[in-house]
């Protein structure tokens, strides 16, 4: 998975951590350290400057996020914090009270990583960044690990810490993984002339245009947090687009919507506490949380421009996994426990003999009720899955009629409109530019189709068009044709770097077809 989408690089990192710790409390812990890290340190230096000038100090948010999980962490392991047991080893800690350990460390930890930000930006290693974001930035993490040790301290410690095992293990782990990761990046740039995918820099360099094409810069804190509702803002996948839709009927509300969700989320867990602490931690919950907060940041907190659903895959499955507890959780009481609907055949002999004759009506009414309740209850449990199955599966059947009805399509017919269009008015094997024409390229004949936007183009053509040669580098491939809206070639990335050898021949759909003559 982590090599068809790189994206859940970040999952496959905390991953191995999850694993090798298993067992443990330090791992959930440990993960909700981590997701509050990386949150304050890009919410505090937003917070402080605003949407969007924050982008002007994003790779600081980048730095404080790094230095916080590498001062943060070790800090709360030696403070003693990420077991529920007080230490007993030989090493005695000078603060004995718990809370006020905590509270000493994350103040000590935060207070060193502020100190090496500031000495970083004291010898312009940093482009700049407001003080006050780093006394934002430890407020935050003082509360949210708090809130993370009130969440946790009920997980019972099942197995020790053995660091041979962990040390052993992780070799393994991440030998595997770092070495698929530097075969990966050094084919990426034997192929393609540079060491991570073309397309993600030419993303991340659209992101920092003051506005493009492709894309404006994140001005809200709806888009930071991943909140919107389109793609390219929507960073937590289906989920968020029905949680519009309801917010549509409480008036646009979307952060009270949010608000009533989550309580309703909380008095769920609250319903069976222990259950829905054990199995979020089965489930790795803990983990895909920070996996999803770490990749959303990675991109939102550095203006990624255009997005696409298909990058959010650990964020739909936590969502999917989160999902089904909620349903067994609220299914529970109807389904009835264990002690309740099995009755074993020869304890139940066994107590009917010892039962007088008089008393063996009321049980055996008693026993029948209480089976009959239970299997209501597994009926209705049943028919509520059947209408959640259902209530997902027609709607998506139903698009998928709409969007390819049977027959509708016939024999000899183009599949795009724009294809007899450019095969009429350009001569057999040209060369086509096209800002975006992936689906033209596909069903075109005779002729090819160049992506000017860069993203499945070389890295030669990425530094060109940055350096505002986009224009000669087109000329040296043997360009024939640009098809594009003429507006996108004169805004950001193109800027115009086309205009000097093109010459306009027809139109089509608000499209200018150009003649390219270097």
């Amino acid at each position: 998975m982590t090599f068809s989408r790189l994206d859940t690089v970040f999952l496959a990192l905390l991953a191995g951590a999850w694993i090798l710790l298993r067992g443990t409390p330090l791992r959930a812990r440990l993960m909700g350290d981590a997701a509050v890290i990386v949150c304050a340190a890009f919410v505090s230096v937003a917070a402080r400057t605003g949407l969007p000038a924050y982008f002007t100090y994003a790779r600081s948010a980048v730095v404080l996020a790094a230095l916080g999980l590498a001062i943060q962490i070790p800090i709360f392991y030696f403070a003693g914090l990420y077991a529920s047991r007080p230490p007993t080893s030989n090493l005695q800690l000078p603060v004995t009270n718990l809370q006020l350990r905590f509270v000493a460390a994350s103040l000590l930890g935060s207070a060193l990583a502020a100190s090496l930000m500031i000495g970083l930006l004291s010898s312009d290693a940093l482009s700049g960044l407001p003080r006050s974001a780093l006394i934002v930035y430890g407020g935050i993490v003082l509360v949210g690990a708090g809130i993370v040790r009130a969440l946790a301290r009920s997980h019972p410690e099942k197995v020790g810490l053995d660091w041979r095992r962990v040390f052993r293990e992780g070799l393994v782990y991440y030998g595997i993984l770092g070495g698929a990761l530097a075969a990966y990046m050094l084919f990426n740039k034997w192929m393609f002339g540079t060491f991570t995918p073309v397309s993600g820099q030419i993303k991340a360099w659209w992101g920092s245009l003051q506005g493009s094409t492709y894309g404006n810069p994140i001005s809200t804190w709806t888009e930071f947090l991943g909140l919107g509702r389109d793609e390219g803002t929507n960073a937590w996948g289906p989920v968020m687009v029905s949680i519009h839709n309801l917010s549509d009927r409480l008036g646009g509300r979307l952060w009270l919507t949010l608000g009533l969700l989550s309580i309703a989320v909380l008095l769920i867990f609250l319903l069976n506490r222990k259950r829905a602490a054990r199995a979020a931690v089965s489930l790795g919950l803990p983990l895909l949380l920070t996996g999803s907060l770490a990749q959303m940041f990675y991109y939102n907190g550095q203006g990624y421009a255009g997005s696409k659903d298909w990058y959010w895959v650990s964020q739909m499955l936590m969502f999917a996994l989160l999902g089904a507890l909620l349903f067994d959780l609220l299914t529970r009481p109807l389904r009835g426990s264990k002690k309740q609907e099995n009755f074993n055949a020869n304890n139940t002999n066994e107590q009917i003999a010892r039962i007088e004759k008089s008393k063996f009506a009321p049980f055996a009414h008693s026993r029948n009720s209480r089976l009959k309740i239970s299997m209501s209850g597994k009926s209705l449990a049943w028919a509520l899955t059947s209408i959640l199955v259902l209530a997902c599966l027609v709607p998506f059947a139903t698009t998928v009629i709409k969007r390819m009805p049977w027959g509708a399509a016939r024999a000899g017919r183009p599949y795009m409109d724009v294809l007899p269009f450019l095969e009429s008015n350009t001569e057999a094997g040209a060369l086509i530019g096209m800002t975006g024409g992936g689906n033209t390229a596909y069903f075109i004949e005779g002729r090819a189709i160049v992506n000017m936007d860069g993203l499945i183009n070389s890295y030669d053509y990425h530094l060109a068009l940055r350096a505002g040669h986009g224009g000669d580098y087109m000329s040296g491939v043997g360009l024939d044709y640009i098809f594009s809206n003429p507006n996108i070639l004169q805004n950001a990335p193109y800027n115009g770097q086309f205009d000097k050898w093109s010459l306009r021949v027809s139109e089509f759909g608000k499209k200018d077809l150009l003649k390219y003559q270097p």
